[in-house]
């Protein structure tokens, strides 16, 4: 008997958590062909269940175009109307399924960047949109919430929505890295030996490889740094607007979830399920450190010392106009390992090493007073606005 349902789409996020994603996709597929509505399996698809946003994957604006293609289906469809209920409350609780998509992808997208990145424009997209949109959706009620969801509170739903503004524009305006590693080509050696009656040389190749990285704004990466000072303004109105300290608060909820501490919001037990399976996929967090703890089973006993000591796993900070945002030990550890495509936990057990040492100790406060003067390493570009 064909499944008729929309249980085969809980079956899809199921096999999506146990990281059968062919199989979670076939299910989605499955889904069409039941006629199940389009936007109802886009929704699930693109928010994994309800549990985030997936802005690393699709556009978040997608979110919305689909609630609006939903709420008509609802109207003459039983199945849909139930999926549209749950479709409005993941808007309800839209800013905590745009945190924890920060949170899974902070690493290698939130404190890094890369050319042209597809999340900066996710980000870029969702700020333009709400600003622009907020009143619609909560003062005209354009989703119709009030009539499916009578005890939702607007008013609540209005400042999650601005908040959600600010940080988009917050993690847009604040500086970040792309690291890079460059081919220089080969070099050859030779080596001849002198046996009196002939001569052997034997010709060796090395690849050469140099690393670098450049430093700045977000929006510089996807090619909208002339509209900084816009943005800026529009930052500062907003928050201003709901009175709050945008990065404290950013930095505050994005490590509760980093570090996996839970709440009473919904679907949290599958989220960090999902953000433990993401996390041994995050190229940006594998170390020595990691890999220990996949071998070590007491790893987790010892984590949070090495949190305190090296800030291995930890959220830096997305104060704006600070070229570095993991500030641990002022900022030249993570100079070095943006410079050196190193990561940050092993420099600073190397500066430890180095500290024990009186040159090294020089060095570091060397690097740090040059740093504050504005000169930086040779191959580390810091382009400030």
């Amino acid at each position: 008997m064909i499944e008729s349902t929309f249980s085969v789409l809980n079956n899809a996020q199921k096999k999506l958590l146990d990281g059968d994603e062919s199989t979670a996709l076939s299910y989605y597929t499955r889904a069409y062909s039941e006629g199940i509505p389009a936007a109802a399996v886009d929704l699930h698809k693109m928010t994994k269940g309800y549990m985030l946003l997936a802005m690393r994957e699709y556009s978040p604006v997608h979110f919305f175009e689909h609630l609006e293609k939903l709420k008509h289906s609802a109207a003459a469809n039983e199945n849909a109307k139930r999926e549209y209920v749950i479709a409005l409350q993941a808007l309800l609780n839209i800013r905590e399924l745009f945190l924890r998509d920060i949170a899974v992808n902070y690493f290698c997208e939130i404190s890094t960047c890369s050319w042209g990145s597809p999340y900066a424009k996710s980000l870029d997209a969702l700020q333009h949109y709400l600003y622009h949109k907020t009143d619609e959706i909560t003062e005209k009620d354009c989703y119709e919430i009030k009539t499916y969801l009578p005890t939702a509170d607007l008013k609540n739903l209005r400042c999650d929505l601005k908040k959600i503004t600010a940080y988009c524009l917050n993690m847009l305006l604040m500086y970040v890295g792309v690291k890079s590693t460059q081919y220089t080509g080969k070099s050859y050696y030779a080596t001849t030996m002198d046996f009196g009656n002939y001569y052997l040389t034997e010709v060796k190749a090395r690849d050469n490889y140099s690393s670098n990285a450049s430093v700045m704004t977000r929006m510089h990466f996807i090619q909208k740094e002339a509209y900084y000072d816009d943005y800026l303004q529009r930052f500062n109105e907003v928050c201003q607007n709901v009175r709050f300290s945008c990065q404290e608060e950013l930095r505050k909820e994005v490590t509760r979830l980093v570090d996996r501490k839970p709440s009473k919001h919904p679907n949290e037990e599958e989220f960090f399920k999902y953000a433990k399976r993401m996390e041994k996929e995050d190229t940006e967090q594998l170390s020595y450190f990691s890999l220990f703890g996949r071998l070590n089973p007491f790893y987790f006993m010892i984590k949070p010392i090495l949190k305190v000591c090296l800030g291995a796993g930890e959220v830096g900070s997305f104060a704006l106009d600070n070229p570095f945002n993991r500030k641990r030990w002022l900022g030249v550890c993570t100079m070095l390992a943006w410079a050196n495509n190193w990561s940050i936990e092993m420099v600073r057990v190397l500066t430890i090493i180095a500290g024990c040492c009186c040159f090294g100790i020089f060095a570091y406060l060397g690097l740090y007073v040059a740093m504050k003067a504005g000169f930086y390493l040779p191959n580390l570009d810091v382009t400030k606005h």
